[in-house]
């Protein structure tokens, strides 16, 4: 299932506009400074996080477009990172990487795993990673869903198939059993005409020699 591009985008723009974000500047505080001046003692957890998260959009991004011998190979490094390294960031990285549409690598059990257990799910409401583990989450629970519906359509189908194999199996069945007694009927048949033509051949011989004896003899 591909992530739609809206989503990834917006959740982007969301936390881009937190990242953006500048304290106050204190009345009376001429604004002469730039804002890359800006102590990094300003930035928040959320902004960090912001950041990291955006970075990660980005990645997907990026690794999204690479050949699937590629990505199978990133794949590798960053689960060995990952079993090193159990940070939320490395785990939503491997996560982003293992909802690539259509990629070889996935597995949705532990895709869903990664996820259920993420440290994120119990961040507030308005984190960062908590928002971009949600999106997954239902990205990923959706996926579930549909994948569960074409199953069961699938077996519905195939149930179907095998119903109409069996009537069509039945009815050559019975097709050959009337064939069958159609023959045998037919060779009963034929019996008894050469059995009549015997007693007719008999009865015509019979007459033939009554009829060539002299009178009176």
């Amino acid at each position: 299932m591909k992530i739609p591009a809206y989503s990834v985008f917006v959740l982007a723009g969301l936390l881009g506009g937190c990242a953006g974000q500048q304290p106050p500047v204190p009345a009376g505080t001429e604004p002469s400074a730039s804002p890359l001046s800006v102590p990094t003692l300003w930035r928040t957890e959320a902004d960090i996080e912001a950041d990291e998260v955006i970075a990660l959009l980005a990645y997907f991004q990026r690794v999204q477009a690479l050949p699937a011998d590629e990505q199978r190979r990133e794949y590798v490094a960053v689960n060995q990172q990952f079993g090193k390294d159990k940070s939320e960031n490395s785990r939503l990285k491997l996560a982003l990487l293992m909802s690539i549409p259509g990629a070889g690598f996935r597995d949705d059990a532990k895709l869903m795993n990664l996820l259920e257990t993420a440290a994120s799910r119990n961040a507030a409401a308005d984190s960062p990673r908590r928002e971009l583990l949600t999106l997954l989450t239902r990205l990923q629970a959706e996926r579930i869903r549909q994948t569960g519906q074409l199953r069961d359509e699938l077996r519905k189908s195939e149930a179907l198939v095998k119903e109409e194999q069996r009537r069509s199996e039945e009815q050559i069945r019975r097709a050959d059993e009337q064939q069958k007694r159609a023959d045998e009927l037919q060779k009963r048949a034929d019996e008894l005409q050469q059995k009549l033509d015997k007693l007719l051949a008999i009865d015509r011989e019979m007459r033939s020699r009554g009829s060539n004896r002299t009178p009176g003899r």
